[in-house]
């Protein structure tokens, strides 16, 4: 299969515009910005800080799980600054409900529009993990959004009943995330609709990707635009070093969907690359390729699903339902037969399916600790914090959420030496999932 060379070339965004002109906003990273008629809701502000502005600029609004807005407008301002536009993150918006979430985005929203020069035609979102679900239902309620990046998880899932979204979107997943099966999904579906979508991988967990593939999906949305299409050639530019980079690794698979990327970006060169694309399909290497990712998606669904029995059965038993309660021995058992598939040296597949099976098993047990915290069936709570722990010994939040269950069991001297290790592994109030843990800073004061 022939490549052809790719030279990458400065390139001149035609809607940035400096000024002397005195300016009513700051550029730069603003950390928390108060919304003027919702003083309770505030966000963090990057504006590019390489010019002033005569024209308006494009908008992403980003959506975080943890409402980290701080370090997730940081994680992408070099991007803000390469392409003249802003980016706005929430700080009350996050995994929770719903309607709490769209208070915080219309609040944020409406105050970036009336205090930065935003063009209200070229307004985008994204978000991380439950961020990402946020973002495409609020695309789906508001006209005004035109594109969507979804990072780490795909609304709504691995539904069948998909309708076409009116919208452009980008889906993010890393190979290693636990979410990754679902993303594939979706892709799927919007494919088989004949739909502007554009679906990248990264070699990673569950995480907000790393610059260079969220420059892709970036570049991609804007390229959508009418007055942008002259970045239609740099979106292809940027699909096309990624194809090298997949066929110099041997990931075929990766290959295939990047050449669909292609189709959609680069419409003058559709044929060219459609035939490319027959070209790897029809070959032996993928199809060998094929088999074995196939084979392990089918492994992961079917072991994920005997931990989602087991992790119910610690429920169930919990609430003296029925008695179908795994013994220790099992789950260290089954956990060291992940961690071997996990350290195959043949199988890339049976290595990233490992560990999206390990993140799996790591989310049910964390949601099934918190519910039984909640409800102070602390006993069963320590047993997951220390499945948890089979997972992961190094983890110090894990380390930090069994010196949590101790401690509302009354064993503190127990408590403090775990939650003292949890903190030599690195934990810190920092800490998006128990950071704000209530026992566990009366255990740091004490």
């Amino acid at each position: 299969m022939k490549l052809f060379g790719i030279s990458l070339i400065f390139f001149s965004i035609s809607f940035q515009a400096c000024s002397s002109e005195q300016q009513n906003f700051k550029t730069g990273l603003t950390d928390s910005i108060k919304c003027k008629f919702s003083p309770e809701q505030m966000y963090s502000a990057y504006i590019p800080d390489s010019c002033d502005f005569t024209l308006k600029i494009p908008a992403f609004f980003l959506f975080d799980p943890a409402a980290r807005a701080k370090q997730s407008v940081e994680l992408y301002k070099e991007l803000a600054n390469k392409y003249h536009m802003a980016l706005f993150c929430s700080y009350n918006s996050k995994n929770g409900p719903v309607d709490q979430n769209k208070k915080a985005a219309d609040a944020m929203i409406a105050d970036a529009l009336e205090r930065f020069p935003i063009d209200e035609t070229k307004l985008y979102i994204s978000g991380f993990s439950g961020g990402s679900r946020f973002s495409y239902i609020y695309a789906t309620q508001n006209t005004k959004i035109k594109g969507v990046i979804a990072c780490g998880a795909f609304y709504p899932g691995n539904s069948s009943n998909l309708s076409k979204p009116s919208f452009t979107y980008s889906g993010i997943a890393g190979t290693y995330d636990f979410n990754f099966s679902e993303g594939l999904s979706m892709r799927n579906q919007l494919i088989g609709q004949n739909f502007p979508f554009q679906f990248i991988t990264f070699n990673g967990t569950h995480e907000w990707p790393p610059v260079e593939y969220f420059e892709r999906a970036l570049v991609f949305q804007l390229s959508r635009n009418a007055e942008f299409q002259s970045l239609e050639f740099l979106c292809g530019t940027l699909e096309q070093k990624a194809l090298q980079s997949s066929i110099d690794s041997n990931d075929f698979i990766n290959a295939t969907w990047i050449y669909q990327n292609l189709m959609i970006c680069n419409k003058s060169r559709q044929t060219e690359f459609y035939d490319s694309l027959q070209s790897v399909l029809n070959s032996k290497i993928y199809q060998q390729h094929s088999k074995s990712f196939s084979k392990s998606l089918k492994l992961e669904d079917s072991i994920t699903s005997e931990f989602s029995e087991a992790t119910s059965g610690i429920l169930m038993t919990t609430y003296n339902q029925y008695d179908t309660h795994k013994p220790m021995l099992w789950w260290k058992q089954k956990i060291n037969s992940i961690s071997k598939m996990e350290e195959n040296p043949k199988d890339i597949y049976k290595r990233n399916a490992a560990k999206r099976i390990k993140g799996q098993i790591g989310v049910m047990l964390w949601e099934t600790n918190r519910r039984l915290m909640q409800e102070k069936y602390y006993n069963q709570s320590l047993e997951l914090a220390d499945i948890l722990l089979l997972l992961d010994p190094e983890s110090a939040t894990y380390m930090a959420l069994k010196s949590e269950v101790l401690a509302a069991q009354g064993k503190t001297t127990q408590a403090k030496e775990v939650f003292n290790e949890a903190k030599n592994k690195g934990f810190t109030f920092d800490n998006a999932f128990l950071g704000k843990s209530q026992i566990l800073k009366q255990l740091d004061k004490n």
